[in-house]
């Protein structure tokens, strides 16, 4: 078990697309498409070091949003 300490201020944000949820950058680490169909998307705030898995809807859902294209499930 180890600790970071780290100065205020002192913490450089890294470069990468963040959402923000309640003012907190969270930095997109990964995005992954489960074999069910549904996209997640992995966090990680920097800052507080915390990490969390979001589900971001399905395939289907997300390609409904594409313009022009449409979803079609082979199973």
């Amino acid at each position: 078990m180890g600790f970071i300490v780290n100065k205020i201020g002192q913490t450089k944000k890294p470069d990468g697309h963040y959402l923000v949820k309640d003012g907190i950058e969270w930095l997109i680490t990964d995005l992954s498409i489960s074999a069910s169909g549904y996209v997640s998307i992995k966090l990680h705030d920097p800052i507080r070091l915390e990490n969390q898995i979001v589900k971001a809807g399905t395939i289907g859902e997300l390609a409904a949003k594409v313009s022009g294209f449409t979803y079609k499930e082979d199973l």
